[in-house]
């Protein structure tokens, strides 16, 4: 069975028989049937439509996306179209607006913050981290500066996911200025960020990125 909300549409026969069905969380169909003249009036662009297919194992509501008409017998008021639906988990039908929504901070893309409020938010740059000695499977490291009691330096290979609750990329972890790290390959990446024992704990804005490249 297929229903739908419908609003007139004169003397239009037309065709109404689901054809493709494809299963899973997101849904999307198409289709085209017949009807006579006093049957169900024609289906429009943001109709809700009911889907009970047994045969296809298909029961689900959709939202009506387009719908293409070709009157292919005018004389005889006869007349094709296909309608094309899929429910919000395949194709959005909400509108957003602007004014309306409320802004989320991505991972590492801090709110906003007026100028006396950055020295307060964040830490101080490494902007004298360095490396000092490069074996074959460790990396040297000295940061520039003690992080003092409290503080630490958080050491990942990608500039993304700093936090204590966030493993994936983590190279290490150091409460002093010199420590060593773990070399995976020819060329290798690091960034260091500063950070306290604040909760949430507060980082350097920028993080100090080191390279090396340097045979094995």
């Amino acid at each position: 069975m297929f229903y739908a909300d419908r609003r007139p549409m004169g003397r239009l026969f037309y065709w109404m028989l689901v054809v493709m069905m494809i299963a899973g969380s997101g849904l999307t169909a198409s289709g085209a049937g017949r009807v006579p003249q006093n049957g169900p009036a024609s289906t429009t662009v943001a109709d809700a439509v009911a889907v009970n297919v047994p045969s296809q194992n298909a029961a689900f509501s959709a939202i009506v996306r387009r719908v293409s008409i070709d009157m292919v017998n005018p004389a005889c008021d006869r007349g094709m179209y296909t309608i094309e639906f899929a429910n919000d988990l395949a194709i959005a039908s909400a509108r957003q607006e602007q004014s309306s929504t409320t802004p989320v901070p991505l991972q590492d893309v801090p709110l906003r913050f007026s100028t006396t409020q950055v020295e307060t938010y964040y830490l101080a740059d490494l902007t004298n981290a360095q490396i000092t000695e490069v074996t074959s499977t460790t990396v040297q490291v000295d940061a520039g500066t003690a992080p003092g009691i409290g503080f630490g330096i958080e050491v990942r290979a990608h500039d993304y996911g700093w936090g204590a609750a966030n493993d994936r990329n983590l190279l290490g972890r150091s409460s002093s200025q010199a420590f060593s790290l773990p070399r995976l390959g020819r060329t290798q990446n690091y960034f260091l960020r500063l950070y306290d024992a604040s909760s949430p704990p507060r980082y350097s804005r920028y993080a100090a990125a080191l390279h090396v490249d340097y045979p094995l």
